[in-house]
């Protein structure tokens, strides 16, 4: 009798589920609690996400800040910014060629004098200008004189919360995952701040491309080395950029290497717009994996500027704004045409990424914050003018 008790106790623990050692109870808790408490932050970001839209848009309607809003943000806008584009677009049916030669002159003119006081390229590597204050100090300047005692309370109780308490409450919107990059592709993404790598982090582990650094990033770039074949280069050493081509060949060819993550624009946007594509991922041959970022600069500005602000210094910026809010848009896989090169490549994808993040598609090299204008652009762009002006003798 006591066998049988004694066998029927041991089919008892052997099948039945309910009966669990106390190791395999503690992570059946943690686990549960994990999936409770990623919930419950779930609904506080959203509900602080709320709180934060009620209270920018009671700041933007009061009297003092509504008569400033009522003043235009910019001298220039981006319609007059386009303007040589659109007098270069005219047909060649020309029945008044000396009254269109004057009025184009004016509108050489005009663009010359936009470009003195607000160009295209420049702007693009300052903060994002807001139209409506968020209460963060980088915009309390333009406050100052037309800010009411409730504001100023208000702007005084956010300083404190955000250098004392640090609540950057992270949310990221992810939309089309079922165009995440496979293992061996490559994944070309705009850029505007180092932590975009950490936002598309969380969705998918990928290999990284980039610019080696110095100081306190380059320390993170060796850590992330140890972890997993990641590649750092020197863009200004030719051959680095031609080891960069070959690894990248080798890595695609394998599809038991993770996919390769690139920002072919190869320095931080201001958020507004999407840069030249640099060729080189694009000559490889593989599948692109675009994706396209954009963040809400109405709770903090995301942009880094590299030549004016230290990497520890912006994050600093980052973990005190109101929150980090990042929209994610993995787009379809796009493969290289018959007769397209890898420029006509790159500026297609760079087209798809603009036009779904809502960004400005530029043809301009980032680069050009770091170097003087080359003179092969300024070859071309007086090469434009004078096709333009040879309608007019014909």
């Amino acid at each position: 009798m006591s066998t049988i008790t004694d066998n029927m106790c041991t089919e008892a623990q052997t099948f039945s589920p309910l009966l669990l050692t106390s190791t395999e109870l503690g992570y059946a808790v943690i686990f549960f609690s994990g999936v409770l408490l990623a919930s419950f932050t779930s609904r506080v970001r959203e509900s602080y996400i709320n709180i934060l839209m009620y209270l920018f848009e009671w700041s933007r309607t009061s009297k003092s800040h509504a008569q400033h809003d009522s003043q235009p943000d910019d001298i220039t806008t981006d319609e007059t910014l386009d303007c040589i584009d659109m007098v270069l677009s005219k047909t060649n049916d020309i029945k008044n060629p000396g009254w269109l030669a004057i009025e184009d002159s004016l509108y050489f003119i005009m663009t010359g004098v936009e470009a003195i006081i607000e160009d295209e390229v420049t702007t693009r590597f300052q903060a994002e200008k807001l139209k409506s204050w968020n209460m963060l100090t980088r915009s309390i300047h333009l406050f100052q004189e037309c800010i009411n005692w409730k504001l100023k309370l208000i702007w005084a109780l956010g300083i404190m919360l955000r250098y004392f308490v640090l609540l950057p409450f992270p949310t990221i919107h992810f939309h089309g995952q079922e165009n995440k990059a496979k293992n061996g592709g490559i994944c070309v993404a705009n850029h505007t701040s180092p932590i975009d790598v950490l936002m598309l982090g969380t969705d998918n582990i990928y290999a990284l491309i980039g610019q080696r650094h110095s100081g306190f990033l380059g320390i993170i770039q060796s850590v992330l080395s140890r972890a997993s074949s990641h590649i750092w280069f020197e863009r200004t050493v030719a051959d680095d950029r031609k080891l960069v081509i070959s690894t990248l060949r080798e890595h695609v060819d394998n599809p038991s290497k993770l996919p390769v993550l690139i920002f072919p624009e190869g320095t931080c946007i201001n958020n507004t717009s999407v840069m030249m594509f640099k060729k080189g991922s694009f000559e490889v041959g593989a599948k692109i994996y675009p994706i396209a970022m954009k963040y809400d600069s109405r709770f903090g500005d995301a942009f880094w500027n590299s030549s004016e602000q230290s990497w520890v210094g912006y994050m600093m910026q980052m973990i005190t704004s109101w929150a980090i809010i990042c929209h994610v848009w993995y787009l379809p896989p796009m493969e290289k045409m018959e007769n397209e090169d890898a420029i006509d490549f790159a500026s297609r994808v760079k087209k798809a990424i603009a036009r779904r993040a809502g960004l400005l598609d530029l043809e301009w090299d980032g680069q050009l914050k770091r170097s003087k204008i080359p003179p092969k652009l300024i070859a071309e762009q007086q090469e434009r003018y004078y096709q333009q002006f040879l309608l007019y003798l014909s």
